[in-house]
């Protein structure tokens, strides 16, 4: 039997990462804000919530496809602030060309984006200003960082500056409190370690003992304001976020709530489709639990593991496919 080559392996991880958390927001979609206790999902359904068609997915989808085409046309915080405020505008981005759905924070920025303000400084910094906005979109930053690890074109000598810059750069054109920030910062280096085909409880002690290694550094800037946030993690950082019982686990859109419960769901089951349903299931920002989670499955458990029927319910799966191997070229 041929072996597959590096090159389509990494294609392969790209389109199973992103259609793993496009799968899991529409799944998702027709259970926003209902109680866990209220419904099961055994299957990919429509209407609900939002009284949206089958295949529809939600804000966590379109702007994270802003950000794909926005790194393969090489913008700036700029262009990728206009692509939001042009989803929430004209429906760009968005299934049947209109948004039906954005966070209050990412509506913020985008309004003081159109005051004129530079989108590096859209961001709200409140620590009321944490929620899950950031860390739904940024999946696409993973084969950048993995790619730059083998690669000495790029600019940053430092690879720990280059990564947490990155992720700051993108996180806080919306959400600019360090909370958020090193959010996403851990589920970057998570997501860095399962790019890698690491066993993902390997990955899991490995990103622990990372995160704690970068803000240890002497010659780190920034490192207080993050270090300081260290209580707030202190269920996935200093102890075992999937030993805990599910009646512990809060899915709401505050963003440490959201990681926590992906990554408990991700860590807990065995399969793709378990993991997705199981966080789903728990109720309240089921899109965005459902997005974040199905980008960890859908990478590890691979595109196989994704029932075909779901991805092909996907409205504009051509297009979404289409601009992930532009992507996937691009890197």
């Amino acid at each position: 039997m041929l072996k597959k080559s590096n090159d389509l392996i990494i294609k392969e991880k790209i389109l199973s990462m992103i259609l793993g958390g496009i799968v899991g927001d529409v799944l998702g979609v027709p259970f926003e804000f209902k109680k866990g206790d209220s419904f099961k999902i055994t299957e990919m359904v429509g209407n609900g919530t939002h009284n949206q068609p089958l295949g529809t997915y939600s804000d966590d989808t379109s702007l994270t496809m802003c950000l794909i085409e926005n790194i393969i046309e090489n913008g700036d915080e700029n262009t990728l602030l206009e692509k939001f405020k042009l989803y929430l505008e004209e429906g760009y981005w968005a299934p049947f060309g209109k948004c039906f759905d954005i966070g209050i924070t990412t509506r913020r920025a985008i309004q003081k984006y159109k005051k004129g303000i530079i989108a590096n400084k859209c961001g709200s910094n409140s620590e009321y200003d944490n929620g899950n906005g950031a860390l739904m979109r940024i999946s696409p930053l993973v084969p950048i960082i993995n790619k730059r690890n083998t690669n000495s074109i790029f600019k940053y000598n430092n690879y720990v500056k280059y990564k947490i810059d990155l992720v700051k750069s993108i996180c806080e054109i919306t959400h600019r409190h360090p909370r958020s920030t090193l959010a996403c910062i851990i589920y970057i280096e998570f997501m860095n370690s399962l790019f890698d085909n690491i066993d993902k409880f390997i990955a899991y002690e490995k990103t622990k003992k990372i995160i704690k290694s970068y803000f240890n550094k002497k010659d780190f800037l920034g490192k207080d304001e993050f270090k300081k946030e260290f209580n707030h993690f202190h269920r996935i950082l200093g102890n075992n976020i999937y030993t805990y019982n599910i009646n512990e686990i809060y899915s709401t859109g505050y963003v440490i709530h959201s990681l926590e419960a992906a990554m408990w769901c991700f860590l807990k089951y065995d399969n793709y489709k378990d993991t997705v349903f199981n966080a789903i299931n728990l109720g309240d920002d089921t899109d965005t639990i459902g997005f974040i989670t199905g980008t960890m499955a859908g990478l590890y458990y691979g595109i196989n593991s994704i029932p075909k029927d779901w991805i092909n319910n996907i409205k504009d799966i051509e297009k979404i496919k289409n601009k992930c191997e532009q992507f996937y070229n691009y890197i």
